[in-house]
């Protein structure tokens, strides 16, 4: 055990090095895509009372439609900032680094799911992944509300015979 220690000491002293990240971040509030959707803007929507229409003339028809579902999505980006990062390792033999940076976002959006006669089911205000589409993530929240909604009603059918 005490010759592990003593080469681990000694290869601390034959190679040393760093890394480093400095993240700024954006103070900006302007989207850098989209229109941003305050929740009460949204606030007008009533579901089972406010139709697909209605959705569209108050926020616009700047918006994604699922075209399997009836779901849509008002999506934006905002800026999250740069951050600058570093490494560099130096040993006997000389050193070796690399700098960078890197911006990343805040990508926002207010999705809306609606019924076979186009009124308004459900809404939600989601963080969305940078790893999947748009529409990726728009068909999951769709599916899961009409999984729930169809299992709901047929359990109300159910218990109603």
């Amino acid at each position: 055990m005490k010759i592990v220690a003593l080469m681990l000491l000694a290869a601390t002293g034959l190679v040393t090095g760093c890394v480093g990240l400095i993240p700024v971040p954006s103070l900006s509030r302007q989207p850098a895509d989209g229109r941003v959707i305050q929740a009460q803007e949204a606030a007008f929507i009533v579901p089972g009372q406010t139709t697909r229409a209605q959705v569209v003339e108050q926020l616009g028809a700047d918006f994604r439609a699922s075209p399997r579902l009836p779901v849509m999505a008002y999506s934006w980006d905002l800026p999250g900032g740069t951050a600058l990062w570093w490494w560099a390792v130096f040993c006997t033999e000389g050193g070796a680094g690399d700098a960078g940076e890197f911006e990343w976002g805040r990508w926002r959006a207010f999705f809306v799911a609606f019924d076979q006669d186009g009124y308004v089911t459900k809404t939600k205000f989601v963080r969305l992944s940078g790893r999947k589409s748009l529409d990726e993530q728009l068909e999951a929240w769709g599916a899961a509300c009409y999984a729930k909604q169809n299992h709901d009603s047929l359990a109300f059918h159910t218990q109603a015979h």
